[in-house]
């Protein structure tokens, strides 16, 4: 992370920050009572660090608001943020586990640093397992987190599988301190933590009369990760480039289009002829193409077929 707690500004002792105070010193409301400087969060003007840093500051709001509850951790993709990781949504929802649930409260708003608006986020609180296994961990700035086991569960039980598999591994890659000049022993370290995972939640599982949402899913994504991937395109490109080389070895060419191609249709065709030709297939007769003219219909927004 790249803010810690002694970057906040709060109200103490029953005495609140001014507006005064607030306009003066530039500071930006994160939640009740607590506030932080605009420069903390646009050390870097970029979207994508805005983004990240009010991430940290509304886990970090949160935890201040919280602090001393029993069982209390963050779990989730706010989890990965607190470990200095990157998740699959640059803002992601606010994701903790408690022994009571506290408050009606269930988001967190709109935060605007210079150009960059950061939109609201969701509050989701989960209950936690009345076992050992979900008990809290804090990391060195004093945030808790739910247990690996417990994250892996929480990544995938909510979330797209392409979300689920990305987070998962960049969690994997972390614990597994993976190195891609020592690929064997961090490939061998990887399967370790892999199956110790599968053992603990699959514990968990025994131990519990009802069922668990999202057990299978979780089992399963863990099986897929990865943590050589350092992104889920890294995945679907080396799959891409494998069906190429599948279909070419059937003899088959291929002829690869960008978006914007596509989206200028008279260029897409005049394209396709001169490729088309390139590889031997006739594109024209004496009586003209051998295809209808494309219809500008065809690539309608409404059109759903």
């Amino acid at each position: 992370m790249f803010l810690s707690a002694s970057d906040l500004v709060l109200n103490a002792n029953g005495v609140r920050v001014g507006p005064r105070r607030v306009t003066e010193e530039r500071l930006l409301r994160v939640d009740r009572g607590v506030y932080i400087g605009v420069d903390k969060l646009a050390a870097d003007p970029a979207s994508w660090s805005v983004r990240a840093r009010v991430a940290e500051a509304r886990l970090l709001a949160l935890n201040a608001r919280a602090f001393g509850s029993e069982g209390f951790a963050f779990t989730g993709e706010s989890a990965l943020v607190v470990l200095g990781l990157d998740p699959w949504w640059n803002n992601p929802d606010v994701s903790v586990r408690r022994k009571v649930r506290s408050g009606t409260k269930t988001g967190m708003w709109a935060m605007h640093v210079g150009s960059t608006t950061v939109s609201e986020t969701r509050i989701k609180q989960t209950d936690v397992f009345a076992d050992s296994l979900d008990t809290s961990l804090f990391t060195k700035r004093g945030l808790p987190i739910s247990p690996l086991p417990i994250l892996v569960l929480d990544l995938v039980r909510s979330a797209h599988p392409l979300q689920a598999f990305h987070d998962v591994s960049v969690l994997l890659r972390y614990h597994s301190r993976f190195d891609r000049w020592e690929l064997e022993c961090s490939q061998a370290q990887a399967a370790h933590i892999k199956q110790d995972l599968r053992n603990e939640l699959c514990d968990l599982r025994a131990g519990r009369d009802k069922r668990i949402h999202g057990f299978g899913r979780a089992l399963a994504v863990l099986d897929a990760s990865d943590p050589g991937v350092e992104s889920p395109a890294h995945q679907v490109a080396a799959a891409a480039v494998k069906r190429q080389q599948d279909l070419e070895d059937l003899g088959w060419h291929i002829v690869n289009i960008t978006y914007q191609q596509a989206r200028d249709v008279e260029g897409l065709v005049n394209y396709l002829t001169q490729r088309l030709g390139a590889l031997g297939v006739r594109t024209h007769s004496a009586h003209g193409l051998l295809w209808e003219p494309p219809s500008l219909e065809l690539f309608a927004k409404h059109r759903r077929s």
